[in-house]
């Protein structure tokens, strides 16, 4: 005769463990996504008088620093990569805790979506701190 244990795991359940380093497989394009937006803007909005004005940050009126002249072509365009890191270290900060340790077969389209929208809303609050120099 056969003894079975009450506590033992059926054959036909699978145990998933995860690790505790699992992260979402959407999470590293999200990331850069955000980043890249983000990028796209900045640059969009300094190269769109690439004439005779600098840019300031200007914080919504609160201070004024000067960034960079109207000859400096090469801030211009590297400028931009350093100051989206704003936006796209806050987003993926926000939704870590949806990302890490989960079940990476689960879809993740609504948290993607949210995500997003997220780092979208960031990377233009970010953009709108900039104004020419007067």
């Amino acid at each position: 005769m056969r003894t079975t244990n009450p506590y033992e795991t059926p054959p036909s359940v699978e145990f998933t463990d995860h690790d505790s380093n699992t992260v979402h497989p959407d999470w590293r394009w999200m990331v850069c996504m955000v980043h890249i937006f983000s990028s796209l803007c900045l640059w969009s909005l300094f190269f769109s008088s690439v004439g005779d004005t600098g840019w300031q940050l200007t914080c919504h009126g609160y201070c004024s620093l000067a960034r960079f002249g109207p000859d400096s072509t090469i801030i211009r365009f590297t400028l931009p990569l350093l100051l989206a890191a704003l936006p796209t270290a806050v987003t993926p900060i926000v939704f870590w805790r949806f990302y890490h340790n989960c079940d990476c077969e689960r879809d993740a389209t609504g948290r993607n979506f949210w995500f997003l929208m997220l780092g979208i809303i960031l990377a233009v609050i970010n953009v709108s701190l900039y104004d020419p120099l007067a």
